[in-house]
Parts: C-alpha cells; structure tokens; sequence
C-alpha cells in the first residue's frame, strides 16, 4: 500500500518553494523562519503542521492562498526532490505505469 503525503513533496528544499511562496530573498529564509515558529524542528523533512505552517506563511507575506499558487509549485518543484520514503515509491509506481519521462517532468 501506498501512503504518499504532498507535503512531503510541497515542503523540498527545492528555492521554487520559498519564492512561489513569497519568501525569496527574505532574511529569514522560509525554513528557518518555519523552525523559528516550532513549525519545523532541526532534521525533519517538512513541518509537523504543514498545512498551518503553509497558511501562516502567506499570512506573513501578505500573499492569499489559492489553487494558482499550488499549480505554481506544481510546476516549478521537481519531485526528485523529495526524499519521503512513500513519495518515492510513489514516483516508482508512477514510472512503472507511464515510463522514465515521468520523472524528466518534475
């Protein structure tokens, strides 16, 4: 059985995650503003709240959330990113299905 979490993906180190998000360039980065609010603790992948954390996120930056902004992330976060032991299982299945190109679109 497959049990993937999109935040796994949503939250890569990837630098398309804090600039859809509105965080490029800001000191803090995303990350250690994340682990500064208790959202992200030192080690772990992706916050222990990620949709809370995503929303505040963009509360602070004054930026709405919206189905624009996932298709954004969508489009520029690469999956190979994600180091979530189901995501890559996940993406394994995925290029068992359709092939290796599956994974040039990320």
């Amino acid at each position: 059985m497959l049990d993937p979490e999109l935040e796994a993906w949503l939250w890569s180190d990837s630098p398309h995650v804090d600039s859809v998000l509105g965080w490029k360039d800001r000191n803090p980065t995303l990350r250690a503003w994340l682990a500064e609010q208790g959202f992200l603790v030192e080690g772990a992948a992706k916050p222990s709240q990620p949709k809370e954390a995503v929303e505040k996120a963009l509360r602070v930056v004054r930026k709405p959330r919206s189905s624009a902004l996932y298709r954004q992330l969508a489009e520029r976060v690469s999956f190979e990113r994600c180091t979530d032991p189901a995501f890559a299982r996940f993406k394994d299945v995925l290029r068992g299905w359709f092939g290796p190109r599956i994974a040039e679109h990320g």
